[in-house]
């Protein structure tokens, strides 16, 4: 257990970047002092090798032991604001919940977590929000939203079957309520498994997003045991009751994978775009809700809209948002007022809710 946490916070191109160190034993603080310091420089001459990591899982920098002790460290990114669950449920406490819009965005970051590492043939095995890492986050605008899909204590390639029925030594806990029947019944793991569990973490996050109570929302929180839930969704007598308001169109992907048999969920690639159009669907009627003279940006609903978009000639974005560039789903369809939409100002970089 990494018991002794310390932080170091640099500015880089006007952009503060913070890492985190971890140590079990206070006595090798030397080695991590020395181990974070190196890193930190590596992270600012080599910041042009950013192609080699990936911006929606966390990163591990590096890690070292201690030759004596056998003690060990690590470097990783630093989340300010905690695990996702946390976030959502301390957001919902002072009452100041997050948007569909931008829970919508949350989980379309997660996604392309996911298809990365179903790209190369990874499991991650336990999704959830209590392994989302939240690096920044906002009540409605997602420009603010940053997070990374961590914990890979349980990955595994992609196909594998684990014995025990559910995989691995079964007195090891296991996160029973978010897995896939196929999982638990024959400890068979794919991106299906895996997509299971993401249907699981997007009917979390709305739960989590009306939850007031002291205690965490969970899973079937109806059933008191493990072993209840484990069976229930092997047999398939238990579904998912999202109890607080929901978009259609999310409760639909939700089930969608959840289905029964893992042939007919969806893969990543295809529950992205569809979190993307409903996404695009929301805005749109947001837009069209909110046409007067104070009508609010269409991409970061804060600030005035008063930048057309041509050719659609519609006022749709604000300043701020006409620096940054739109998007790459407002570039490629239509401005969400109607009628074909064009870049503002050329760029490279393809963003995607970024």
């Amino acid at each position: 257990m990494y018991q002794h946490i310390y932080t170091y916070i640099y500015t880089y191109n006007n952009r503060i970047t913070s890492l985190l160190a971890t140590c079990k034993d206070p006595d090798t603080n030397d080695s991590c002092y020395i181990l974070l310091y190196y890193i930190v420089l590596y992270y600012i001459i080599f910041r042009y090798l950013h192609h080699l990591r990936y911006r929606r899982i966390t990163s591990l920098f590096a890690t070292c032991k201690d030759p004596d002790t056998n003690d060990s460290c690590m470097i990783m990114d630093l989340a300010n604001r905690g695990s996702l669950d946390n976030v959502l449920q301390d957001m919902a406490r002072i009452g100041q919940a997050p948007s569909d819009c931008v829970l919508i965005n949350t989980g379309q970051q997660l996604c392309e977590a996911l298809k990365h590492m179903a790209l190369y043939g990874v499991v991650h095995r336990d999704i959830s929000a209590r392994n989302v890492l939240v690096f920044s986050y906002s009540q409605t605008n997602i420009k603010d939203v940053e997070v990374k899909l961590t914990d890979f204590g349980l990955s595994t390639r992609s196909g594998v079957t684990l014995g025990g029925g559910g995989g691995g030594d079964p007195e090891e806990p296991r996160p029973v309520r978010w897995m896939s029947p196929e999982a638990l019944r024959d400890g068979v793991f794919t991106e299906k498994s895996d997509v299971w569990s993401m249907g699981v973490l997007l009917w979390e996050m709305w739960e989590l997003r009306g939850s007031s109570q002291d205690a965490f929302w969970k899973p079937y929180e109806s059933v008191d045991e493990d072993s209840d839930v484990e069976k229930g969704v092997i047999d398939g007598s238990l579904k998912p009751q999202i109890t607080h308001t929901c978009p259609p169109a999310v409760t639909a992907i939700i089930d969608a994978c959840m289905h029964a048999k893992p042939a007919l969920r969806p893969d990543f690639k295809t529950i992205g775009v569809l979190l993307m159009e409903t996404f695009v669907e929301m805005k749109t009627k947001m837009a069209a809700d909110d046409d007067g003279d104070d009508a609010l940006c269409c991409i970061c609903f804060e600030e005035k809209r008063n930048i057309l978009v041509q050719p659609c000639l519609h006022l749709c974005i604000c300043e701020n948002c006409k620096d940054d560039g739109l998007p790459k789903y407002e570039r490629e369809r239509e401005c969400v007022l109607g009628g074909r939409g064009g870049a503002v100002g050329e760029r490279d970089e393809e963003r995607v809710f970024d």
